[in-house]
């Protein structure tokens, strides 16, 4: 029996339930929000750190957990890396206080890092390149469905037991994982026997100074961090200053993620249809028409949910067509070293994304107006990245 679980399929469906968990702490207690304001008594500057500070933390960690599987092996990274996970898990759980909850959010994030990191590597141990890269594709489309349907998931559970609940299913996610992984092989054979953390950071320092790929990593992950600041301020805006019945809101949230997931998974099928080019110029026209539509709106109109939905369904929809366009420049500047452009590429996500949010919960006071602004200026600056590749290094768009 327990040969079965030395065979690499059942080792890619454990991979698969470790990316489960980790996707789904990012997300399903947002809609919760408005009831974590009343409940720890505190502003909402303060609680926009409960996803920051965890960015913060997955941040810090992706930096080396990847080094640190290479020298130790994965399986034990990732065996304790999931056991801290479910305390912290439990520790939001138990919270009380909001200084207490984000200290476990912090270490939830550091602990969940080890999910998304050594589950790639897992993959690429146990299957050729040609496999897993098709795999990936799979997890990705994965991925996006399960952080879309999270937030819809916890709404339920916030609504019929609280907000703790959301924080109890990742904690029990987190433990039927850990056992998971108690039943795999070591998949890394090939384990060095020195860490070398100081090459580590010469292979980030060579990706930073490429200007071309950093620049388009830069725009990725500032798109990202506009989509997650809309995503992170949803149920203050609509449920809580708004006051919209969160029944409703759940559907509100869910046409946006929806949307993002829908395109995010045919997106291979458009680039079919209307080739690679002309998919990311579609993209980035429907991007833009999102985010102007959203600053106008959030200038005239910041009480019409109907039309920032619209528009914000919008930028979802050109994001995901053409965040492959900029992610896949990026890496086809690094050959063999795609291990540490990816692990770098994770850090810059993480950390863009804890920054414009914690910045835009400095500013937010209830209208949709702060959030609009922030991502009308995050659009500026891309476009004006966007320019520096084209005037400056002669990159056709």
């Amino acid at each position: 029996m327990l040969e079965n679980t030395h065979t690499p399929k059942f080792t890619f469906w454990i991979v698969v339930v470790v990316f489960i968990a980790v996707c789904i702490e990012t997300d399903i207690y947002i809609p919760s929000l408005p009831n974590m304001l009343t409940y720890f008594h505190t502003t909402e500057s303060m609680l926009s750190w409960v996803l920051s500070i965890n960015f913060f933390g997955m941040c810090i960690a992706s930096a080396i957990i990847g080094p640190l599987s290479d020298h130790y092996g994965r399986k034990p990274v990732l065996k304790y890396g999931f056991f801290m996970f479910a305390l912290s898990s439990l520790g939001c759980y138990f919270s009380t206080t909001i200084e207490m909850l984000l200290a476990f959010r912090f270490l939830q994030g550091i602990s969940a890092s080890t999910g998304f990191v050594v589950g790639q590597s897992i993959i690429f141990d146990i299957y050729t390149a040609e496999e897993a890269g098709k795999i990936f594709g799979n997890l990705n489309s994965l991925v996006t469905f399960v952080m879309a349907g999270a937030p819809v998931i916890g709404g339920i559970i916030n609504r019929y037991y609280g907000f703790h609940a959301n924080f109890l299913l990742i904690a029990i996610s987190a433990s039927i994982g850990f056992v998971g992984i108690l039943l795999i092989p070591e998949t890394n054979k090939t384990i060095q026997k020195k860490f070398n953390l100081i090459g580590v950071f010469k292979s980030y320092k060579a990706i930073i100074t490429n200007q071309v790929a950093m620049i388009n990593v830069m725009i990725l992950w500032l798109l990202y961090a506009t989509y997650m600041i809309y995503v992170a301020y949803l149920s203050l805006m609509f449920v809580e200053h708004l006051k919209m019945d969160p029944k409703i809101y759940d559907y509100y949230q869910g046409i946006i993620l929806l949307v993002f997931a829908f395109f995010s998974w045919f997106a291979s099928k458009i680039i079919d249809y209307f080739g690679f080019q002309k998919t990311f110029k579609i993209g980035l026209f429907l991007g833009i028409i999102g985010i102007c539509g959203l600053f106008i709106t959030g200038q005239l109109w910041p009480g019409s949910y109907n039309v920032l939905t619209l528009f914000m369904s919008l930028f979802a929809a050109g994001f995901a067509l053409s965040c492959i366009k900029f992610y896949t420049n990026y890496m086809s500047y690094f050959g063999e070293a795609t291990g540490a452009a990816a692990a770098f590429g994770n850090i810059l996500r993480f950390l863009l994304s804890s920054i414009f949010i914690s910045i835009t919960g400095y500013f937010f006071t209830g209208p949709v107006t702060a959030i609009t602004n922030m991502m009308f200026l995050l659009l500026l600056f891309c476009m004006g990245l966007l320019t520096l590749l084209v005037r400056k290094f002669g990159i056709h768009l």
